[in-house]
Protein backbone atom coordinates (compact mmCIF):
# COMPACT_ATOMS: atom_id res chain seq x y z
CA UNK A 1 0.00 0.00 0.00
CA UNK A 2 1.75 3.19 -0.64
CA UNK A 3 2.13 5.84 1.80
CA UNK A 4 -0.20 8.73 3.08
CA UNK A 5 1.78 11.13 1.13
CA UNK A 6 2.53 9.72 -2.12
CA UNK A 7 -1.31 8.58 -2.42
CA UNK A 8 -2.42 12.51 -1.64
CA UNK A 9 0.29 13.59 -3.99
CA UNK A 10 -1.33 10.95 -6.63
CA UNK A 11 -4.87 11.82 -6.04
CA UNK A 12 -4.15 15.89 -6.94
CA UNK A 13 -2.17 15.19 -9.53
CA UNK A 14 -4.71 12.54 -11.49
CA UNK A 15 -7.48 15.24 -9.93
CA UNK A 16 -5.67 18.35 -12.07
CA UNK A 17 -4.19 16.54 -14.91
CA UNK A 18 -7.70 17.60 -17.13
CA UNK A 19 -6.55 18.19 -20.50
CA UNK A 20 -7.21 21.56 -21.36
CA UNK A 21 -5.46 22.17 -24.39
CA UNK A 22 -7.66 20.38 -26.43
CA UNK A 23 -7.13 17.76 -29.51
CA UNK A 24 -4.15 18.35 -31.69
CA UNK A 25 -2.37 16.22 -34.14
CA UNK A 26 0.90 16.12 -32.96
CA UNK A 27 0.93 13.48 -29.72
CA UNK A 28 3.65 14.29 -27.37
CA UNK A 29 4.51 12.37 -24.60
CA UNK A 30 7.12 12.90 -21.50
CA UNK A 31 7.34 10.76 -18.69
CA UNK A 32 8.24 8.83 -15.46
CA UNK A 33 8.36 5.09 -15.45
CA UNK A 34 6.59 3.65 -12.27
CA UNK A 35 9.74 2.34 -11.48
CA UNK A 36 11.64 5.46 -11.41
CA UNK A 37 8.79 6.86 -9.53
CA UNK A 38 8.85 4.44 -6.72
CA UNK A 39 12.57 5.26 -5.93
CA UNK A 40 11.68 8.50 -4.96
CA UNK A 41 7.55 8.29 -4.35
CA UNK A 42 8.73 4.87 -2.10
CA UNK A 43 5.11 2.68 -2.56
CA UNK A 44 3.83 4.35 -5.72
CA UNK A 45 4.07 2.06 -8.67
CA UNK A 46 2.30 4.15 -11.79
CA UNK A 47 3.38 5.89 -14.60
CA UNK A 48 3.53 9.48 -13.89
CA UNK A 49 3.14 11.57 -16.91
CA UNK A 50 4.14 15.35 -17.22
CA UNK A 51 2.69 15.37 -21.14
CA UNK A 52 0.17 13.16 -22.21
CA UNK A 53 -0.89 12.45 -25.77
CA UNK A 54 0.25 16.44 -26.02
CA UNK A 55 -1.91 17.31 -23.33
CA UNK A 56 0.41 19.02 -20.36
CA UNK A 57 -0.04 18.46 -16.56
CA UNK A 58 -1.97 21.38 -15.11
CA UNK A 59 -0.67 20.54 -11.75
CA UNK A 60 3.15 21.30 -13.46
CA UNK A 61 2.23 25.18 -13.45
CA UNK A 62 1.45 25.24 -9.59
CA UNK A 63 4.07 25.58 -6.48
CA UNK A 64 1.97 22.52 -4.89
CA UNK A 65 4.04 20.02 -6.77
CA UNK A 66 7.31 20.60 -4.68
CA UNK A 67 5.13 20.97 -1.52
CA UNK A 68 3.20 17.07 -1.87
CA UNK A 69 6.36 15.28 -3.48
CA UNK A 70 8.85 14.29 -0.04
CA UNK A 71 12.02 15.35 -1.04
CA UNK A 72 14.52 13.08 -2.71
CA UNK A 73 17.39 10.90 -0.74
CA UNK A 74 20.66 11.51 -1.53
CA UNK A 75 21.45 8.26 -2.51
CA UNK A 76 19.29 8.99 -5.58
CA UNK A 77 21.38 10.87 -7.89
CA UNK A 78 19.16 11.29 -11.02
CA UNK A 79 16.06 10.26 -12.94
CA UNK A 80 15.23 9.13 -15.93
CA UNK A 81 12.72 10.47 -18.11
CA UNK A 82 11.09 9.21 -21.31
CA UNK A 83 9.53 11.00 -24.43
CA UNK A 84 8.64 10.54 -28.05
CA UNK A 85 6.59 12.64 -30.54
CA UNK A 86 4.70 11.60 -33.35
CA UNK A 87 5.44 15.15 -35.78
CA UNK A 88 8.35 16.88 -35.45
CA UNK A 89 9.00 18.64 -32.01
CA UNK A 90 11.78 20.38 -30.95
CA UNK A 91 12.64 20.24 -27.23
CA UNK A 92 14.85 22.81 -25.15
CA UNK A 93 15.93 21.79 -21.28
CA UNK A 94 17.39 24.06 -18.68
CA UNK A 95 18.13 23.31 -14.93
CA UNK A 96 18.37 25.39 -11.57
CA UNK A 97 19.84 24.57 -7.83
CA UNK A 98 18.48 26.85 -5.05
CA UNK A 99 22.04 26.03 -3.54
CA UNK A 100 24.82 25.37 -5.49
CA UNK A 101 26.97 24.50 -2.44
CA UNK A 102 24.58 21.91 -1.17
CA UNK A 103 23.85 20.89 -4.79
CA UNK A 104 25.36 21.84 -8.37
CA UNK A 105 23.11 22.79 -11.14
CA UNK A 106 22.08 19.25 -12.14
CA UNK A 107 22.87 17.98 -15.97
CA UNK A 108 21.86 15.56 -18.58
CA UNK A 109 22.98 13.07 -20.47
CA UNK A 110 21.62 14.79 -23.38
CA UNK A 111 22.13 17.69 -25.55
CA UNK A 112 20.15 20.63 -23.93
CA UNK A 113 18.25 21.03 -27.26
CA UNK A 114 16.93 18.86 -30.13
CA UNK A 115 14.73 17.19 -31.50
CA UNK A 116 12.32 14.59 -29.59
CA UNK A 117 12.81 10.84 -31.00
CA UNK A 118 9.75 9.61 -32.51
CA UNK A 119 10.22 6.11 -31.15
CA UNK A 120 10.17 6.64 -27.12
CA UNK A 121 13.95 6.92 -26.05
CA UNK A 122 14.94 8.20 -22.08
CA UNK A 123 17.23 10.65 -21.00
CA UNK A 124 18.87 11.09 -17.79
CA UNK A 125 18.79 14.50 -15.70
CA UNK A 126 21.54 14.37 -12.77
CA UNK A 127 21.69 16.33 -9.61
CA UNK A 128 24.69 14.42 -7.09
CA UNK A 129 25.23 16.59 -3.64
CA UNK A 130 28.44 18.38 -3.45
CA UNK A 131 28.91 16.61 0.09
CA UNK A 132 30.21 19.66 1.61
CA UNK A 133 27.11 20.86 3.30
CA UNK A 134 24.23 19.13 4.65
CA UNK A 135 20.79 20.63 3.94
CA UNK A 136 17.87 20.98 1.64
CA UNK A 137 17.21 22.47 -1.83
CA UNK A 138 14.89 22.84 -4.79
CA UNK A 139 15.41 21.29 -7.78
CA UNK A 140 13.63 22.97 -10.61
CA UNK A 141 13.71 21.20 -14.24
CA UNK A 142 12.30 23.49 -17.12
CA UNK A 143 11.63 22.36 -20.66
CA UNK A 144 9.66 23.48 -23.33
CA UNK A 145 8.40 21.61 -26.64
CA UNK A 146 7.59 23.18 -29.84
CA UNK A 147 6.21 21.76 -32.90
CA UNK A 148 8.55 23.04 -36.14
CA UNK A 149 5.52 23.87 -37.78
CA UNK A 150 5.29 26.77 -35.07
CA UNK A 151 1.68 25.70 -34.22
CA UNK A 152 2.10 24.43 -31.09
CA UNK A 153 4.16 25.26 -28.37
CA UNK A 154 4.07 23.32 -24.93
CA UNK A 155 5.81 24.89 -22.01
CA UNK A 156 7.51 25.97 -20.48
CA UNK A 157 7.20 23.62 -18.06
CA UNK A 158 8.78 23.76 -14.52
CA UNK A 159 9.09 20.69 -12.68
CA UNK A 160 10.07 21.41 -8.99
CA UNK A 161 11.53 19.15 -6.95
CA UNK A 162 12.87 19.02 -2.92
CA UNK A 163 16.53 17.44 -2.87
CA UNK A 164 17.73 16.57 0.23
CA UNK A 165 21.89 16.22 0.68
CA UNK A 166 23.96 15.50 3.40
CA UNK A 167 27.89 16.42 3.97
CA UNK A 168 30.25 13.41 3.05
CA UNK A 169 31.06 11.21 6.62
CA UNK A 170 34.11 9.13 5.93
CA UNK A 171 32.92 6.40 8.27
CA UNK A 172 29.90 5.84 6.08
CA UNK A 173 31.51 7.09 2.21
CA UNK A 174 34.64 5.18 1.73
CA UNK A 175 33.52 1.74 3.40
CA UNK A 176 36.94 1.00 2.66
CA UNK A 177 38.76 2.56 4.92
CA UNK A 178 36.28 1.79 7.72
CA UNK A 179 34.63 -1.36 9.22
CA UNK A 180 31.36 0.78 9.92
CA UNK A 181 29.10 2.33 7.34
CA UNK A 182 27.69 4.18 10.50
CA UNK A 183 28.23 7.76 11.49
CA UNK A 184 27.64 8.35 15.69
CA UNK A 185 28.14 12.02 15.43
CA UNK A 186 26.71 13.31 12.82
CA UNK A 187 24.75 16.73 13.23
CA UNK A 188 21.33 16.89 12.65
CA UNK A 189 19.52 19.51 10.92
CA UNK A 190 18.62 22.70 12.08
CA UNK A 191 14.82 22.66 12.85
CA UNK A 192 12.85 25.14 9.95
CA UNK A 193 12.40 28.54 10.71
CA UNK A 194 8.89 28.58 10.22
CA UNK A 195 7.11 25.49 11.84
CA UNK A 196 3.70 24.30 10.36
CA UNK A 197 3.22 20.94 12.60
CA UNK A 198 -0.31 20.94 13.95
CA UNK A 199 -0.33 19.13 17.61
CA UNK A 200 -4.52 19.58 18.54
CA UNK A 201 -6.27 17.23 19.97
CA UNK A 202 -8.32 16.13 17.12
CA UNK A 203 -4.88 15.91 14.54
CA UNK A 204 -3.35 13.74 16.88
CA UNK A 205 -6.41 11.36 17.04
CA UNK A 206 -6.42 11.33 13.54
CA UNK A 207 -2.64 10.42 13.38
CA UNK A 208 -2.79 7.63 15.84
CA UNK A 209 -5.32 6.39 13.33
CA UNK A 210 -3.30 7.09 9.91
CA UNK A 211 -0.24 5.77 11.24
CA UNK A 212 1.23 2.46 10.48
CA UNK A 213 2.56 1.94 13.86
CA UNK A 214 2.45 4.14 17.33
CA UNK A 215 5.39 3.10 20.02
CA UNK A 216 6.59 4.56 22.95
CA UNK A 217 10.16 4.96 22.85
CA UNK A 218 13.00 6.57 24.58
CA UNK A 219 15.68 8.38 22.00
CA UNK A 220 19.38 7.30 22.54
CA UNK A 221 20.72 9.55 19.32
CA UNK A 222 20.78 10.68 15.34
CA UNK A 223 23.04 8.74 13.44
CA UNK A 224 23.82 8.93 9.26
CA UNK A 225 23.81 5.06 8.08
CA UNK A 226 24.41 4.69 4.18
CA UNK A 227 24.40 8.44 4.03
CA UNK A 228 20.92 8.73 5.43
CA UNK A 229 19.78 10.09 8.60
CA UNK A 230 18.23 7.80 11.24
CA UNK A 231 16.62 7.92 14.66
CA UNK A 232 17.98 5.02 16.91
CA UNK A 233 15.45 4.61 19.81
CA UNK A 234 14.85 2.51 22.45
CA UNK A 235 11.44 0.84 22.21
CA UNK A 236 9.53 1.23 25.95
CA UNK A 237 6.00 0.04 24.76
CA UNK A 238 4.10 -0.86 21.15
CA UNK A 239 0.78 0.72 20.91
CA UNK A 240 -0.11 -0.33 17.53
CA UNK A 241 1.81 -2.60 15.33
CA UNK A 242 2.92 -2.58 11.90
CA UNK A 243 3.57 -5.01 9.50
CA UNK A 244 7.43 -4.37 9.67
CA UNK A 245 8.76 -5.99 12.64
CA UNK A 246 9.59 -3.46 15.34
CA UNK A 247 12.53 -4.61 17.56
CA UNK A 248 13.55 -3.18 20.80
CA UNK A 249 16.05 -1.26 19.48
CA UNK A 250 14.61 0.08 16.44
CA UNK A 251 15.99 2.03 13.48
CA UNK A 252 13.34 4.78 12.03
CA UNK A 253 14.20 6.56 9.06
CA UNK A 254 14.38 10.34 8.92
CA UNK A 255 12.39 11.80 5.77
CA UNK A 256 11.81 15.16 7.37
CA UNK A 257 12.47 17.81 9.74
CA UNK A 258 8.86 18.53 11.28
CA UNK A 259 8.19 15.79 13.67
CA UNK A 260 7.73 17.34 17.03
CA UNK A 261 5.37 19.91 18.00
CA UNK A 262 7.81 22.34 18.23
CA UNK A 263 9.60 20.90 15.07
CA UNK A 264 12.65 20.87 16.93
CA UNK A 265 15.05 17.72 16.80
CA UNK A 266 13.99 14.80 19.00
CA UNK A 267 16.33 15.06 22.25
CA UNK A 268 18.34 12.03 23.35
CA UNK A 269 17.29 10.44 26.72
CA UNK A 270 13.57 11.66 26.58
CA UNK A 271 10.35 9.41 26.15
CA UNK A 272 8.74 10.25 23.51
CA UNK A 273 5.52 8.36 21.56
CA UNK A 274 5.86 7.98 18.28
CA UNK A 275 3.22 7.70 15.11
CA UNK A 276 5.02 6.84 12.06
CA UNK A 277 5.08 5.09 8.79
CA UNK A 278 6.49 1.45 7.41
CA UNK A 279 7.71 1.29 3.55
CA UNK A 280 6.51 -2.37 3.51
CA UNK A 281 8.49 -3.08 -0.16
CA UNK A 282 11.71 -1.61 1.60
CA UNK A 283 11.15 -3.63 5.08
CA UNK A 284 11.61 -0.50 7.04
CA UNK A 285 9.84 1.78 9.44
CA UNK A 286 10.25 5.93 8.99
CA UNK A 287 8.88 8.95 10.27
CA UNK A 288 8.28 11.99 7.93
CA UNK A 289 6.53 15.32 8.07
CA UNK A 290 3.39 13.89 8.27
CA UNK A 291 4.24 11.89 11.71
CA UNK A 292 4.19 12.81 14.78
CA UNK A 293 6.14 12.29 18.06
CA UNK A 294 4.93 13.29 21.55
CA UNK A 295 7.27 13.83 24.43
CA UNK A 296 5.57 11.52 27.09
CA UNK A 297 5.89 13.88 30.28
CA UNK A 298 4.42 16.61 28.40
CA UNK A 299 1.51 15.55 26.28
CA UNK A 300 2.11 11.84 25.12
CA UNK A 301 0.73 10.49 28.38
CA UNK A 302 -2.62 12.50 28.26
CA UNK A 303 -3.15 11.45 24.04
CA UNK A 304 -3.05 7.92 25.28
CA UNK A 305 -4.96 8.10 27.72
CA UNK A 306 -7.68 9.81 25.92
CA UNK A 307 -7.21 7.77 22.34
CA UNK A 308 -8.27 4.77 24.94
CA UNK A 309 -11.25 6.16 26.72
CA UNK A 310 -13.07 7.36 23.37
CA UNK A 311 -11.34 6.72 20.51
CA UNK A 312 -12.09 4.47 17.37
CA UNK A 313 -10.25 3.91 14.14
CA UNK A 314 -11.98 3.30 11.00
CA UNK A 315 -11.57 0.19 9.10
CA UNK A 316 -8.38 1.00 6.87
CA UNK A 317 -9.23 0.07 2.99
CA UNK A 318 -6.69 -2.06 1.95
CA UNK A 319 -5.15 -2.05 -1.83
Amino acid sequence: MASLQARKFLRVFLLLSIPFLGNCATKLNVFLEAREVSRFLYDLNTDLYLVQDGTVAPILKTPILSSMIPPIEPYIKDLKFRFNATGTVQYSLSFHSSNVTIMRHPTSNIRLSGLVPRKTKGFRVKFPCTGQVTGEILLTINISFVEMTGSKIWGPLSLVLKRYCVADKEAWINPARSNSSESEDASPLPPPQLCNKKCNKRHVMRRFCLSDFVIKARMENEIMRNGLPRLRVRVLRTYKQAKVKINSRQLLGKRGQEITCSCSNLKPGRVYIILGKEDKRRRVLYVDNFSTALEWTKNGKSFIRAFRKKALCPERRVD
